[in-house]
C-alpha cells in the first residue's frame, strides 16, 4: 500500500498537514513527514525499521571491518543506532524483544570476529554491551533521572508543538 493512501485510510492526512505549509523550512517539513509516518506506525513496526537500519549499517560495518581494529570497529557500532528508539520499545512481547536482540547479537560478532555457532553471553559481557531489556531499562532510568533532576530534553522553545 503506497504512503498517501496508507495515510488517507488512517485520516492521518486532514490534521497533519502542518509540516506540507509554505514557507516551512526543507528540515521542519521533513521532521513533520517523518513525525507523521511514525504516528501511523505501531512500535512492532518501529521495531522492525530499527532493525533494518542496524541491520543494514552492520553489513556496511562488515564490509571494512578487516582493514579497522577493533576499537574503531565498536566505535562505529556504538554510532550506528543501536541505541536509537530503546525507549519507544517498553512493553514490546518478548518475541519482538528478541528479533531486537539478534541485532545487539550480530553487532557483538562483528566485532570479534565470531562465528554464528559461537556463544554470545561471554562476548555480550566480554563487550560490555546489553541485552535488550536491560538496555530499554537503563535508558527509562537515564531519561526518569534527567527528568527529576532538571536536565531532560527539551521540548521546542515556543512551548507548543508543531
Amino acid at each position: 500500500m503506497l504512503l498517501i493512501q496508507y495515510l488517507s485510510v488512517n485520516k492521518l492526512l486532514p490534521d497533519r498537514q502542518s509540516a506540507y505549509r509554505a514557507f516551512r523550512s526543507i528540515a521542519t517539513a521533513t521532521a513533520g513527514l517523518l513525525s507523521d509516518i511514525f504516528s501511523a506506525l505501531d512500535t512492532r513496526d518501529i521495531a522492525a525499521l530499527a532493525m533494518l537500519v542496524c541491520f543494514g549499517v552492520l553489513r556496511q560495518i562488515r564490509s571494512i571491518r578487516r582493514s579497522l581494529p577493533r576499537e574503531s570497529v565498536l566505535t562505529l557500532i556504538s554510532r550506528s543506532k543501536l541505541d536509537y528508539c530503546n525507549v519507544a520499545f517498553a512493553g514490546l512481547p518478548r518475541c519482538e524483544l528478541d528479533r531486537l536482540q539478534s541485532v545487539i547479537n550480530a553487532a557483538a560478532r562483528l566485532t570479534v570476529g565470531a562465528q554464528l555457532h559461537d556463544h554470545i553471553t561471554p562476548l555480550l559481557a566480554d563487550l560490555h554491551f546489553l541485552r535488550i531489556p536491560q538496555r530499554i531499562q537503563y535508558k527509562l532510568c537515564v531519561l526518569v533521572f534527567n527528568c527529576v533532576h532538571g536536565s531532560a530534553p527539551r521540548g521546542h522553545p515556543s512551548g507548543r508543538e508543531h
